[in-house]
Order: structure tokens, then sequence, then C-alpha cells
């Protein structure tokens, strides 16, 4: 836990340097007094959002510092999707609605489908999501979510089809990458056979690829995926595929901007043998990948590098209890150098960051609310947000050393 063990390093100092600080002061304090008490971080201002339909609510910190609160709102005649950002009171900034056409927004009632982001420099802000006519749009801000350009369509086809589950990520200065499952060559909008399909943005124009056009199987038409973008142009994608042995696990592919993509190389070894799809889909941190997987016939978060090394469980069937992952794991955005993760799970959620040594991972925080399903931290403090039936929850952790 390398943040937690720079504050601990950070507190030692403080506390061997106060009794020097306390005589030149002419000060008496008491050798034996406790070290300071962390306290749990101010719960955030909602005041604004209590008349709400609030659906799939996300948080995150812009490359400023600033929170965003990002979610989908239900009205009368569709849903629309919306960004506040929080200002200097606490309290948030008036709602912006980054859907160009109202009531478009896909209306699907799961965590999983909620609006892909991505946050870049210069005050850039992208969102991507699954609208209501068969179509995958993306809208870009310059100023940190205060406004955003009108959205352009990612898919460049001419008719509409089954599509969702976008993933973005801001490559150079310019370009902007996603990808999203694309069942164009399917009848009507049948959600297989479907691929997985790549585009770039850069200056409103669109560029697009099929990332599996080479394979004779399905990518799986119901989970999320997984975008990561260098600064070189480097693109490498996680999504659930399907084998001609009728396997469906992770893969990922990478390419070089509109190069072409290497061939998709399964992660871990076969597992999901299932005609059905778990809809939860996987995430990177660092060299390894995070996904949930049932085909034990039990729920539980599987781990693996992107080489031939076997996937093994995270929390096994003895150490978890009666642990399961309910939803994908997904980052915690931070305003420190930390790699926390979120696992929303059953009975409850936890906290995860990588070992310090790089080997496994440690549990940070358990006995999370279970409707906790995205989440800030910043010094040493967890602001946990989720929504049950439209209204917005949310709950302060202290965590850390």
């Amino acid at each position: 836990m390398a943040c937690f063990a720079a504050m601990k390093i950070a507190r030692l100092t403080i506390l061997l340097l106060l009794p020097i600080l306390a005589l030149a002061c002419g000060g008496d304090r008491e050798p034996d007094s406790p070290e300071p008490v962390m306290t749990a971080p101010a719960a955030l201002d909602l005041a604004a959002f209590a008349a709400r339909d609030i659906h799939e609510p996300q948080l995150v910190f812009d490359d400023s510092g600033t929170l965003l609160l990002v979610w989908r709102e239900k009205g009368e005649e569709g849903s629309d999707l919306y960004v506040a950002r929080q200002g200097h009171d606490g309290g948030f900034e008036p709602a912006v609605r980054v859907n160009d056409e109202p009531a478009t927004v896909e209306s699907f009632p799961h965590d999983e489908m909620r609006a892909a982001f991505a946050v870049g420099s210069g005050g850039r802000v992208a969102l991507a999501w699954s609208d209501s006519r068969g179509q995958v749009r993306t809208a870009i801000s310059s100023d940190g979510g205060a406004s955003f350009a009108p959205s352009v369509r990612l898919d460049q086809a001419d008719a509409a089809a089954y599509r969702g589950f976008p993933a973005l990520a801001f490559g150079d200065a310019s370009a902007l990458h996603a990808i999203w499952i694309d069942s164009r060559h399917a009848e009507g909008f049948a959600e297989e056979p479907a691929d997985l399909f790549y585009a770039t943005v850069v200056d409103g124009v669109v560029t697009e690829s099929n990332l599996t056009a080479e394979q004779e199987a399905t990518v799986c038409g119901c989970c999320r995926t997984y975008l990561g973008a260098g600064t070189d142009g480097a693109v490498r994608s996680l999504f659930r595929n399907a084998d001609s042995d009728g396997f469906r696990d992770i893969f990922t592919t990478a390419s070089h901007g509109l190069e072409a993509p290497t061939p998709p190389a399964r992660i871990g070894q076969p597992l999901w043998k299932l005609e059905g799809c778990p809809m939860s889909g996987p995430i990177a941190v660092g060299d390894r990948v995070l996904w949930p997987d049932g085909s034990s016939g039990k729920k539980m978060l599987m781990e693996a590098g992107f080489g031939p090394d076997p996937a093994v469980p995270l929390f096994s069937d003895e150490a978890r209890g009666d642990w399961s992952p309910r939803l994908s794991p997904r980052m915690v955005s931070s305003r420190a150098a930390a790699e926390l993760v979120l696992l929303p799970g059953r009975p409850d959620s936890r906290l995860i960051e990588r070992a310090a040594s790089g080997d496994g991972w440690e549990t940070v925080a358990e006995g999370l609310p279970a409707w906790a399903t995205t989440a800030v931290y910043e010094n040493g403090g967890l602001i946990l947000v989720g929504s049950v039936d439209g209204v917005l929850k949310q709950e302060s952790r202290t965590v850390g050393p």
C-alpha cells in the first residue's frame, strides 16, 4: 500500500519533530500525548439532487482536482446524462446536460450500463453512452465539465443496431479513444453475433475500425469493456469474448492508433462455459487484470496478468466467507497517487489496493455499504456514493493507517 506507507512515514516524521518544536516554543506538551486522529471527510452537499431521479452515479476528480458527479436521470419522456461540478463552497454548481437531444439516453436500469468517462489533461473530460436510437455517442469538455461540445456518433454504420458498453481513454493532446460492443452484423437488434469496434475522435472527426473482424466467434454482447491508452497512441482493450469451444472469458487486443490490432488473446485459462453472460467485465490496474467470475457456480474475483499465467481467485472460497462481487470492480478516483479499487459486492462492498511489494492485494476497508458503486479518496478519507431507487446515498469513511 504505497500511498498509505508514505502517509505513515509522514506521520512518524511529524511525531518525532513535535517534542523539539514544543521545547523551542516553550510548550508543555506531554510526551505521551495521543497522536492526531484522522477524521472522515466532510459529507457531500447533495441537497440540489434531492428531487431528481438519479441512476448510475459516478464520482471523479478532473485534472485540476475538482470533483465531478456524473449520472443518468430518468424523466417522463426518457433519460438524460448530466454532469455537475463541486464549487468552492462545497455545494454543486448547476448540472449540465451532456446529450444534445433530450430524453435519448438508453434507460436500461443496470449499473454496468452506466456512461463511460475519461479525464485528460488541460481540463478535458469526455463521456460516452448508448442512446435509445441504437447509437453510441460521445461528448467532450475542455473546461473540466462546465460545458460540452456537441456530441458525435462513434459508430459510423448507417442503420441502428444493438450497441453498448462503451469505454473511453484520452491519448495525446488531440485524440480520444473509444471502444464499444456493436452487433451491426446481427439480425435486427439481436445482441450477437457482435464485434468490438474502436474509434478515435480528433477535432470532432470520428474514424472507426473493427478490432475483431478477423475472428469467427462473437464478442460477448452484454459485458462491460475496458480501455487503456498511452500518450504514444498505444491502445489496449479488455472485453469478454467467445471462442470456438464455447468458453466466454476475458480477452485483450492491442493496437497503435488505427493500425492493425493484435489478434484477441485470452487472459488466463478457459473458465466461463455458459450460454449467458455475467454482464460484469474487467478492469486493468497496472499490469494486472481483475474481473468477477462465476464459472465455478460461486462468484469470485479473478486476477491475472497480461501474459500466459493462469488466473487465480483474489478471494478464495475459504477466505472470503459469504462475500461475492456483484458488479465489475472499478478504480477509485483520487487526488493522491493511490491505486484503490472498489469492489461492489454482497453482503457488502470492500476497498482493496495493490500491495507495496507489487505481489498481491491488500484489503484497505471492508464492511462498506452494499449500495456503494462509486467512490473518491483524499487525505485518508473515502466518500462513497450510490443510488437506491433513484435516490442518492452517501457515506464517509476514514481509511488507511
